[in-house]
């Protein structure tokens, strides 16, 4: 009799457990998490200096049921080259995107391009009157404390010593903001300013070997990582010349060149949180559109350090550099 029980008692806990399975399911049929499709669109896209940003914004994306597509590019050449690239993915069914503005030499062309789609920008807030809803390093504070660690690393022995300043892509305001700031933070120390190059003029110059004579120099500072990476490979290429460099940057190169002492110091921006952040604003830019609400301008600023040979392995500082999505 009681074996009788038993088997009865499973029989009925297993109808049970069925009837709950099949009432899951009839209530949950047709429902899908829907994914949105967002372009990302980043100058020299495979570079190494945005994996940190890539994996923040997988994370992010994961999270906020969004599918990402990274275009591939080389080293946008113009706005008209990066917009470009900007309608060929609307055309292929982009809903959002995110892009890093290379220059803004036509505003309303990038306006244009874009429209209504839901963007947000990140590195590059093409001016505070834009409305854009931006995720980047504060380039004021970058610019300032580039200008410390060039104090910190000569211990505050300025008088007479020659700087040149390698100021990135002067066609963003981002980097004029952060060269701007870097000269005002310096101004009064008594270093001399020597020279002062934008992306273009060095790029041009380096390939002509113009920069020997300007090459007398105590410093060089590179105010993003591809002017970094440019004074190191100079700075390799000659033996003759005996720079100490100091920039901004997050790419491998950058920071091995840290770690043989080429390099003083690197101030390296959050690429992780950058890209994660930039995942969430976007998701919540999708769903304000979809629910036709009204979405407002948002500014995110990403921390960031500055990173010496001394304490390039601490672990706070590896966390930033090495970040590990779990």
């Amino acid at each position: 009799m009681m074996g009788k029980r038993l088997w009865i008692g499973l029989i009925v806990t297993v109808m049970v457990a069925i009837l709950i399975y099949v009432s899951y399911g009839m209530v949950n049929v047709g429902k899908k998490e829907t994914y949105h499709s967002v372009a990302v669109v980043l100058g020299d896209s495979s570079h190494d200096r945005w994996n940190a940003f890539k994996e923040g914004l997988e994370q992010g994306a994961e999270e906020n049921h969004i599918h990402l597509n990274v275009v591939f590019t080389g080293v946008l050449q113009s706005q008209e080259e990066e917009c470009t690239a900007i309608r060929r993915e609307l055309e292929n069914g982009a809903e959002g995107l995110i892009v890093q503005v290379i220059a803004e030499e036509s505003p309303e062309l990038f306006e244009e391009t874009v429209g209504e789609t839901p963007t947000v920008l990140i590195e590059n807030d093409m001016g505070s009157e834009d409305e854009y809803t931006t995720v980047a390093a504060d380039q004021g504070e970058i610019g300032a404390a580039v200008a410390q660690s060039v104090l910190s690393g000569e211990s505050g022995d300025m008088q007479g010593l020659r700087i040149g300043v390698l100021a990135g892509n002067q066609s963003m305001h981002s980097q004029r903001k952060c060269l701007e700031s870097f000269l005002d933070a310096i101004e009064g120390s008594g270093a001399e300013i020597a020279w002062i190059r934008s992306e273009e003029e060095w790029d041009r110059d380096a390939a002509a070997g113009l920069l020997h004579e300007d090459a007398e120099v105590d410093v060089v500072v590179a105010l993003d990582n591809n002017a970094t990476e440019c004074a190191v490979t100079f700075l390799q290429e000659n033996s003759d010349i005996s720079w100490r460099i100091y920039g901004e940057g997050r790419s491998e190169k950058a920071i091995y060149y840290l770690d043989k002492g080429s390099v003083k110091a690197l101030v390296v921006p959050g690429g992780f949180y950058m890209g994660y952040r930039s995942a969430e604003l976007m998701a919540r830019k999708l769903k304000l559109k979809t629910s036709g609400e009204k979405d407002e301008k948002a500014e995110t600023h990403v921390d960031f350090l500055t990173v010496t040979r001394e304490n390039l392995y601490d672990k706070n500082v590896e966390k930033i550099l090495y970040p590990i999505v779990s």
